[in-house]
């Protein structure tokens, strides 16, 4: 186990969720337009994210010696469940808009070739 000592900079964090937030929103409403539905991956990974960001930023005032890091990772990284949750939800919402694009492209590639 590992502590880190870094300092918690919470109002970045909390600036940086609320980012995160409002990138989440723009692209489930442009999907949404698009004809794509609900966008359920943005927001599972939007979530996933802002957890991971507000608890690295929250740990350090629980923990007196810092934010425990337990979980091995390649490469020599020591990782804690925020830090899982903010990889799985950046990559959950990217994947999810990128399968979102895939879509688009090909409804509108079999609209063109029915024409």
């Amino acid at each position: 186990m590992i502590f880190n000592s870094s300092p918690s900079e919470f109002p970045r964090r909390l600036l940086m969720s609320l980012v995160a937030i409002t990138v989440g929103f723009v692209l489930a409403r442009a999907a949404a337009l698009r004809g794509l539905g609900r966008q359920w991956g943005v927001w599972i990974g939007c979530a996933l994210l802002v957890a991971g960001i507000l608890a690295n930023g929250i740990s350090p005032f629980l923990w007196a010696q810092g934010v425990p890091d337990f979980i091995g990772v390649s490469g020599g990284w020591v990782w804690n469940v925020a830090d899982f949750e903010i990889a799985v939800g950046l990559a959950g919402g990217i994947l999810s808009v990128a399968f979102s694009a895939v879509v688009v492209y090909a409804r509108e590639l079999r609209l063109a070739h029915r024409s």
